[in-house]
């Protein structure tokens, strides 16, 4: 074994101060072997350092020294797969971060879709308002017709806060359950389609009221699309 090259790979991250030093029975002189930092991006093969090893060396000092370099290098594997794992787990939180921020972003995106639907709901609700007032001063042969009407306008005003109180119901519920939320849905839809037959209904019971009455049940119609 006279002149044998001792080839050690680096593995792992070691201070570029430190050294290994090793004394071994039978050898004419210390052996001492330096690992270099790593990167990210180390290559193993192009990263060897070549000792030359003077002196006799004895078999069982060979197969000590051959015992220590492989404990030396399962433990470097061990910190390299952990390093792996770490790298990797890194990866998985910055994702989760990512789909974090997506759903706030889509939070603040409904939030405001919202606050506008209200703003719409607002506006209806006014105009239908201002069309009561204006049917109070119909002639007194409509004023039944007309007291009929604004009662009607009411349970519309009442459905359109049911509705808007469940589309919340079922925004909050979305992210635990699609299926709820859909049943949710479909609850509003048969409640809109409620509201039309209904407004139906109110047409055929004003027919013959004055052209001003006309005029605030065809806002009313239109007040009920927007919704």
């Amino acid at each position: 074994s006279l002149g044998r090259d001792v080839v050690v790979s680096k593995i792992t991250e070691i201070d570029d101060s430190q050294a290994l030093v090793m004394h071994s029975q039978g050898l004419s002189s210390q052996t001492q072997i330096s690992l270099h930092s790593s990167s990210d991006n180390y290559n193993p093969c192009a990263h060897q350092s070549v000792i030359p090893v003077q002196g006799g060396l004895a078999s069982s000092a060979d197969q000590s020294t051959d015992r220590h370099f492989d404990r030396l290098r399962l433990e470097m594997d061990s910190t390299m797969i952990l390093q792996e794992q770490l790298r990797k787990l890194e990866q998985r939180v910055q994702q989760m971060q990512q789909m974090q921020q997506q759903m706030d972003e889509g939070h603040q995106q409904t939030k405001h879709s919202q606050q506008e639907a209200q703003q719409k709901i607002d506006e209806v609700l006014q105009a239908m308002e201002e069309v009561g007032q204006q049917a109070q001063h119909s002639q007194k042969q409509t004023q039944r017709d007309v007291e009929g009407i604004l009662q009607k306008t009411k349970e519309m005003e009442q459905r359109v806060q049911q509705m808007q109180q469940q589309m919340d119901e079922v925004h909050q519920q979305t992210m635990h359950s699609q299926q709820e939320a859909q049943q949710k849905i479909d609850e509003v839809l048969q409640t809109m389609e409620e509201a039309k037959q209904s407004q139906k209904q109110t047409q055929r019971d004003v027919e013959g009221i004055l052209q001003k009455t006309k005029v605030m049940d065809q806002q009313m119609h239109e007040s009920q699309q927007q919704c």
